[in-house]
């Protein structure tokens, strides 16, 4: 009887979530719609949907997808790869497609952010980060410790997306060299 209760309590509040999870399955991948107060489309390998079938999903005011594991907000990227040793990047610069072929893992240390960098954060001396603004977007190679402040920025319109990022990483490595006892 109490086993009953606590499957008839978990349905009902189902029915409360503000989230609806939707599954539609393609030829090679699978698709997981989540509607609501913030909604995505995350693109998702068919191998996993067994898995993430057991799971609620929602969408934080970030655009994160979480879910609760163990009473713990776990990522979608972290759920699909517990083992990821890193950052999970994904190469066509959509963060909401989980498809294996889209996945990189970078190593922390050398960790290429994505989105614009916030002064907010705690941030290593020298980082490498990815831009978009209005006009051209930009690959920016930044260093700040101490008296030292300084940013350089990479046009991908002129030089090319892979040339300017590979162009910031180096100027990243020049300062770490230079400023770092």
């Amino acid at each position: 009887m109490n086993e009953n209760y606590r499957k008839a309590a978990l349905e009902a509040q189902k029915d409360k979530r503000k989230y609806q999870n939707e599954y539609t399955t393609h030829s090679d991948f699978c698709v997981l719609k989540i509607t609501g107060p913030r909604e995505a489309k995350v693109k998702f390998d068919k191998d996993k949907l067994d898995l993430i079938k057991e799971m609620y999903w929602k969408v934080e005011k970030s655009g994160l997808v979480i879910t609760m594991l163990f009473g713990k907000k776990t990522s979608f990227g972290q759920f699909i790869m517990p083992e990821a040793d890193g950052v999970i990047n994904h190469k066509n610069r959509d963060r909401y497609d989980f498809r294996e072929e889209n996945i990189v893992i970078e190593d922390s240390a050398n960790y290429i952010k994505s989105s614009k960098y916030r002064e907010t954060e705690q941030a290593p001396p020298g980082v490498v980060y990815y831009e978009k603004r209005k006009g051209p977007n930009y690959w920016i190679a930044r260093y700040e410790k101490g008296d030292n402040n300084i940013k350089e920025s990479f046009n991908i319109e002129k030089l090319g997306f892979e040339e300017a990022k590979e162009k910031a990483i180096k100027k990243r490595e020049e300062w770490l060299e230079c400023f770092d006892d």
